[in-house]
């Protein structure tokens, strides 16, 4: 594949790519559907500068009907998938690279069809040079543009030119409508110090804000991978037009429980109801921390993953009462997650548990909230009921010549990958619902 710049052609320098092999998965989060990439085109590095970093910088080649959102930066000169132009290993990085694309999804293009939504990408009118590596003693043409974005719309990082000093084209990425984005953080990523160039640089990841506050429950922070771009050694820059992340509706999946249990004969009922999964959502595997799949499988085979939350009925009691008189069932049950439980299982896949809205239905109660850690590419929430660990008693009488049983709710939350196997361990506890029967009904 060829990348066409004002004049200057080179070729993608990916090698043994994933996606050749296996078609694109993409999901729909809102208005726009997103989809991963594992092939670029190599724009400039800084070998033979003698700067003090690595550094290298790519743009990504998107999937067909998709759109890049800025080129990419690492603190190498190549990875596991992308080969260095003049080959070697010499500050090659031990990391299969991605790169996040968007295009509208049906419902966003409902929407605009509509009257309802405007666009939600719009090509930058220009752009603005923000360095260039002109007396860098580099084997290459290094430059980095911040693109202009039409009113109402922003861009989600900067643009680096393959090799030449021209300006990129305005189809080299797409800027994204105000309202679907959100200010991004900054992690430092490289800075062109020591390399004698004119001109000075320091890039920054966008990444997701750890102090994200969520106003809505079914939105969520996305890190397209991107970087903010200064003319400066900054210690840490303001932010620029291009530090954003995206903030879309997550793909929230829900079923409704089906009845609490009922007693059909004098046989003890078995010890847990079928497993209902009742709510779900999806994210981007550069949310998860999965350290048993490489990021080659990930890409190749599970680009998104799930939260989910299973419920069922957990029988704690149950008595023929096959005598004379009313015969007390009792039960003390613990409910709730407990702090050493999820601290663990929080550190195990990258997410944190707190308490907030309430979202779906059955045997549950409270909520807990899902907050995409920063250090894994994205921040948000979503809700599935729970609370704090607690106690809770109940008290029910089995009349005589009577059976009697009875029901607590038990959840599960899981994080599951495309072919249904759970990443690290199942968070599980018994909820503050509980259910009574008893045969005959009479």
């Amino acid at each position: 594949m060829l990348l066409q710049w004002k004049g200057s052609t080179l070729t993608t320098i990916s090698k043994d790519s994933v996606a050749s092999r296996a078609s694109v998965i993409s999901k729909d989060f809102g208005e726009l559907t997103l989809a991963f990439t594992d092939q670029f085109t190599f724009c400039w590095n800084d070998r033979s500068t003698g700067g003090s970093d690595y550094g290298g910088f790519w743009h990504p080649q998107p999937p067909e009907g998709f759109f890049a959102l800025g080129s990419i930066v690492r603190k190498g000169w190549g990875t596991d998938n992308i080969q260095q132009l003049d080959g070697g290993s010499a500050g090659r990085l031990k990391e299969y690279t991605t790169a996040l694309c968007v295009k509208p999804s049906a419902a966003g293009e409902k929407a605009v069809k509509s009257g309802k939504a405007k666009p939600q990408l719009a090509a930058p009118t220009g752009y603005e040079r923000i360095w260039k590596d002109a007396k860098s003693g580099g084997k290459y043409y290094g430059c980095i543009w911040r693109p202009i974005a039409p009113a109402g719309y922003v861009p989600l990082g900067c643009v680096a030119s393959p090799n030449t000093y021209d300006e990129p084209p305005t189809s080299a990425i797409m800027c994204v409508r105000e309202d679907l984005t959100y200010l991004a953080d900054l992690s430092a990523s490289y800075s062109d110090r020591g390399t004698g160039a004119t001109e000075d640089l320091s890039t920054w990841l966008n990444v997701t804000p750890s102090d994200y506050a969520a106003t809505d429950d079914t939105l969520g922070l996305i890190a397209a991978g991107t970087f903010t771009a200064v003319p400066n050694h900054s210690r840490r820059p303001d932010p620029q037009r291009e530090t954003r992340v995206l903030r879309l509706a997550m793909p929230i999946d829900e079923a409704v429980l089906g009845k609490p249990p009922a007693l059909t004969d004098r046989n003890p009922p078995p010890p847990t109801t079928d497993e209902i999964i009742v709510a779900s959502v999806w994210m981007p595997y550069t949310a998860v921390k999965d350290t048993a799949r490489t990021d080659a499988w990930k890409f190749a085979n599970s680009p998104f993953y799930q939260v989910q939350r299973t419920a069922a009925w957990r029988r704690l009691q149950y008595l023929n009462n096959d005598t004379g008189r009313d015969q007390p069932l009792s039960d003390v049950v613990t409910v709730g997650w407990e702090k050493g439980q999820t601290h663990g299982w929080s550190v195990n896949v990258g997410f944190e548990i707190s308490t907030t809205n309430s979202l779906g239905t059955g045997p549950v109660s409270a909520s807990t909230t899902f907050k995409f850690t920063a250090a894994f590419g994205a921040t948000g929430s979503y809700s599935a009921k729970e609370s704090s660990s607690h106690t809770k008693s109940r008290t029910f009488t089995v009349p005589s010549n009577h059976a009697g049983a009875m029901w607590v709710g038990h959840e599960k939350l899981r994080i599951v990958r495309a072919d249904n196997t759970i990443v690290g361990s199942t968070l599980s506890c018994d909820t503050e619902l509980f259910a009574y029967d008893q045969y005959p009904d009479d």
